[in-house]
């Protein structure tokens, strides 16, 4: 029985959580601090966690961080970073924090010097950007300019991968959908080495989409090598933040294009703008203050908040279907982790951990212990960057100013449109987040292929097991390629180079990164054209013969997109296909976006154009040959300009 006074306070709680529900609104996200000790195999643990409407703003987040800061220092600890994964609120904080017009030494350089600097450094997750450019690069809707000639496009790729056997780019269609944003796995195989140099060896005119490559690629490395020496981080860093600078003072002075529509999002550009002043201030700190063991830059990251919302779904009963939970079950569950980090770590010598054991040796038997540079080596280190990026912007076509250009951001614009759903990463067929190490995260059998993967003078461009004694129930078996020549390769690889790549993925989580299932695209019909023809149907990386004003042009076919629409997104077609007859009703016509050659003598000459943009489909005329490159290394094809009159 309840005496007066407990029965006025019960009441008095009721009318309060009462009041909550009507007066306030639930917050239904989670917002989360983790600790990433800058240590060698040192695993990062839980600081705080709680709910939020996500319903704050960048003063509030620098507030927060300034607490942290003065808690932890309280307990003897430095905050020397924080990272973020490219959040608008958090990253204009980071730009405020960051940026600052006290510096007159360097003008290429818009940040307090690091000795100058008595805060904590900022970083944006370089595996969100990677996603992020390749998301920019893939999109439709989108025209990425280099010059009077190039332009950087997804359908460079889809040609290549039409042209080239699996086994030479690792590619699948798969790669390239528009509607899967966050497939980190797919950005890495877009920007591998092996991909740039056959788009420079097979596709004519793409230098633009190998470019591009080349930065997703490079800018990635230069954060999460291990190997590469701070001077050697710097430099690459530095380049391509020049080159984007120069590509960006090049659309912002031309009439037809603009950032917008034509560049990287405003949010992806700051975040690297934002890292690339911030891993010079680490440097200068941690050598002024005789602590070079703690750069690792691969470490200023916001992988281990994302990995934790990963170890959280994994923490259920066996057969579990559910991935969502309360902030109740989020305390619960945290505290396991926090338990099976620390016996990880405790019973590292009596118990085998593979994949924690893999990547700590890994680590340990790449790093090495750089001396940090000098200011005056850092600044020829810059400007010999600069050097570097002036000399591919000029192969380009773009405009060089004799001056490294400065830094030009607004403190106000980071937030994108492809930036809605970057909460969520998949990988492997999974939505959660990633560590650090994603190749960790491969099946057994994929990692027997990629050990396969070889550089060969053959068809197949896989590694041969000349000693195996082959059985019926054995891994491997014999296959004779296109050339002639027999090898023993493993039934994984065979499975591996004879699929597509393409999977129906079925977790309700997809959907936050996925919008739809993207139907199989019909396969190349005209790979094997002997003469020019009109087809009913074109694909991406057809070449065609287009009439206007009685002016025959050769386009290599690089994207479609509808010729009507109120934006961008109205317009975007994102099929690799189209007819070329309109059809009776409804029709909205379709613009195709091409690489354009003029025909002289059975030789493809390229043609500069004052503006890149889509080109009416209704003067389509056929679709000719794919030309061949001849002795002089110019394009050759086996029709004239009156062959194609004749059609």
């Amino acid at each position: 029985m309840l005496c007066p006074f407990q029965t006025h306070s019960l009441l008095f709680l009721l009318k309060k959580i009462e009041d909550y529900f009507t007066s306030l609104e639930a917050a239904k996200d989670v917002y989360c601090f983790m600790v990433q000790p800058l240590a060698i195999s040192a695993p990062p643990f839980c600081l705080a966690i709680f709910s939020t409407d996500n319903k704050f703003d960048a003063t509030q987040c620098k507030k927060r961080w300034d607490f942290i800061q003065k808690e932890l220092k309280k307990e003897g600890v430095e905050m020397f970073v924080v990272a973020s994964d490219g959040d608008g609120k958090q990253l204009k904080a980071m730009m405020a924090t960051t940026f600052s017009s006290e510096n007159n030494k360097w003008p290429w350089f818009s940040a307090c010097l690091g000795h100058q600097s008595k805060n904590y450094f900022c970083f944006q997750d370089i595996i969100h950007i990677l996603v992020k450019l390749k998301s920019r690069f893939i999109k439709p809707s989108i025209i990425l300019p280099f010059g009077k000639q190039f332009v950087a496009s997804r359908g460079h790729i889809v040609e290549l991968i039409k042209i080239c056997s699996k086994d030479q780019h690792q590619l699948t269609p798969s790669v390239l959908q528009p509607k899967d944003k966050m497939n980190y796995k797919a950005a890495e195989k877009l920007c591998s080495d092996k991909v740039s140099a056959l788009l420079r060896s097979e596709i004519a005119g793409s230098e633009a989409t190998a470019v591009f490559l080349d930065l997703m690629r490079e800018i990635t490395s230069a954060y999460l090598d291990p190997k590469m020496s701070p001077l050697k981080r710097i430099e690459t860093v530095w380049k391509w933040v020049f080159f984007l600078r120069i590509w960006r003072h090049w659309i912002q002075n031309e009439d037809d294009y603009n950032l917008s529509n034509n560049f990287i999002t405003s949010n992806t550009y700051s975040c690297l703008e934002l890292n690339a002043h911030s891993l010079i201030q680490t440097i200068q700190v941690l050598r002024d203050s005789e602590e070079p063991e703690q750069f690792l830059p691969w470490l200023f990251t916001s992988q281990p908040c994302e990995e934790i919302f990963r170890k959280l779904r994994s923490i259920s009963t066996f057969s579990s279907s559910i991935t969502t939970f309360s902030l109740l079950d989020v305390q619960h569950k945290v505290r396991r982790l926090d338990i099976l980090s620390e016996l990880q770590v405790m019973l590292e010598n009596f118990c085998n951990v593979p994949r924690a054991k893999k990547a700590s040796k890994k680590q340990e038997e790449t790093l090495s212990n750089f001396i940090l540079p000098e200011d005056f080596e850092i600044e020829q280190t810059v400007e010999a960057s600069y050097g570097q990026a002036a000399k591919v912007c000029k192969k380009l076509g773009l405009r060089v100013p004799s001056r490294a250009p400065t830094c030009a951001l607004n403190l106000e614009d980071h937030v994108d449109e492809d930036d809605e759903d970057d909460l969520v990463i998949e990988i492997d067929g999974r939505t959660d987040t990633f560590p650090l190490e994603p190749e960790d995260q491969v099946t057994d059998d994929t990692s027997d292929v990629l050990e396969d993967l070889c550089v060969s003078t053959v068809s197949i461009e896989l590694n041969t097991f000349d000693d195996v004694n082959l059985t019926p129930t054995c891994p491997f078996v014999k296959v004779c390629d296109g050339s002639g020549h027999t090898r023993i390769i493993r039934k994984s690889s065979l499975v591996w180079l004879l699929s597509s790549g393409d999977t129906k993925l079925s977790s309700d989580r997809l959907h936050r990164v996925r919008a739809a299932q993207v139907k199989h695209q019909p396969a190349w019909s005209t790979a094997s054209l002997s003469k020019p023809r009109r087809e009913e149907t074109i694909f991406i990386g057809d070449w065609c013969a287009f009439n206007e004003d009685n002016i025959i042009y050769i386009g290599r076919i690089v994207a479609f997109s509808y010729m009507s629409g109120k934006t961008l997104k109205d317009k975007e077609y994102s099929a690799d296909s189209v007819p070329t007859s309109a059809p009776k009703s409804g029709a909205r016509g379709v613009g195709v976006l091409c690489s354009w050659f003029t025909l002289k003598k059975r030789e493809l000459k390229p043609v500069n154009m004052d503006v890149h943009g889509y080109f009416n489909l209704k003067f389509y005329i056929c679709t000719v040959p794919r030309p061949q490159i001849n002795e002089q290394g110019k394009l050759s094809v086996t029709f004239s300009n009156a062959d194609l009159i004749n059609i």
